[in-house]
């Protein structure tokens, strides 16, 4: 029985933007490779507690309530909801699409609908984050290493003005 829930579904609009990730670019490719292991992770108890709080976002996520945000990498979040003991995987996108997602439904909140859920099933044969092509795990390192070249200590003061004091 798995350690987060004792039932795992996804939405079929989750199933839809998982299709559209893996025939997207490296990157999406790479992001939805990662979902499917997380997913699979849990679904099946391998992933312990401890483990499964390292793949949350560093900031968490506080406009749904019992809503986990996880970090696949190259800027793509998946975003669980909790009800009870039932797990449910609601979207995976940029990060940029997750945002809009989750601010378009913080006023009135999530109810998941049964009729749109569909179980998870648990697949051995998933593919372990480190049996990622070479090329894919280069093309993140690179985006990484843009990313960081991008940021300098004006843009994270202009960023940040509100904490610092500035």
């Amino acid at each position: 029985m798995p350690l987060y829930a004792d039932k795992i579904f996804q939405t079929t609009l989750f199933e839809r933007q998982l299709k559209t990730l893996q025939r997207s670019d490296k990157k999406g490719a790479a992001a939805a490779i990662r979902a499917e292991s997380l997913i699979s992770s849990i679904a099946s108890g391998q992933l312990s507690e401890e483990e499964m709080l390292s793949k949350l976002t560093k900031n968490g996520e506080l406009r749904l309530s019992n809503c986990r945000k996880f970090d696949l990498g190259s800027g793509y979040r998946l975003i669980s909801l909790r009800e009870e003991n039932s797990l449910c995987f609601a979207f995976v996108g940029t990060h940029d699409a997750c945002d809009r997602w989750l601010n378009n439904r913080r006023a009135e909140g999530v109810t998941l609908n049964r009729s749109h859920l569909k179980s998870v099933c648990v697949n051995q044969d998933q593919v372990a984050e480190t049996d990622l092509p070479e090329e894919l795990l280069q093309a993140e390192a690179e985006y990484e290493a843009y990313l960081s070249s991008k940021l300098d200590d004006e843009t994270l003061r202009a960023i940040f003005s509100g904490l610092c004091g500035y």
